[in-house]
């Protein structure tokens, strides 16, 4: 039994409107295989499959979000692992950032993890976890110029952090109330960066 399985990426900011997260603009906007699929056709779990919060490049239009896609393996197995964007990324236009780069790891919670490379082979045994966390597109546009409601809505969706909406797009947000800090975020939109 073989599972191949294409690793969907992300789009990036254009100069109208946001990066599409997760998907496949090579096969007609394809998304991943369902985990209802995987789970019934192959001896594995899919333990998580999630947005990965800041792994979007910054801009006035942000990439399209990345993911984090885990399956553990209910029997031995061989896997093969052939990835991209391990050390670059793309890059962001026009002042906008590029992403995070991705990451492929075999046990990634415990005292074995190991980091894969773009492209290894391994024997898998039962029990075993392996994590890819595929990073989402660059940002188009400065991202100071990102509207600051949008980036509230972006933390409310899970795409970026309250960190990274300060860092990134100068716009403060109070963590308990998740309201806007207007004057500080004027302070850091307006201020030297």
């Amino acid at each position: 039994m073989v599972q191949y399985e294409l690793m969907t990426p992300s789009l990036g900011g254009t100069s109208r409107h946001d990066g599409a997260s997760i998907v496949l603009a090579m096969n007609h906007y394809t998304p991943s295989t369902p985990v209802e699929i995987l789970e019934t056709e192959y001896p594995l779990l899919v333990r998580r499959f999630d947005l990965w919060r800041d792994s979007a490049g910054a801009g006035r239009y942000r990439g399209g979000a990345g993911y984090v896609r885990e399956y553990e393996f209910l029997d031995d197995c061989i896997l093969t692992v052939r990835t991209s964007n391990h050390r670059y990324g793309p890059s962001g236009l026009l002042g906008g950032k590029g992403p995070r780069t991705s990451r492929t790891s075999v046990n990634p919670d415990g005292p074995d993890r190991e980091e894969l490379g773009i492209l290894e082979t391994r024997q898998m045994t039962a029990g075993s976890v392996v994590r890819w966390e595929q990073s989402g597109g660059a940002g188009y546009g400065n991202p100071l110029e990102r509207p600051v409601e949008e980036v509230l809505e972006d933390v409310e969706n899970g795409y970026i952090s309250l960190e990274s909406a300060a860092a990134d797009y100068g716009v403060v947000i109070d963590p308990a109330t998740r309201a806007i800090d207007w004057e500080a975020t004027r302070a850091r939109r307006s201020g030297p960066r």
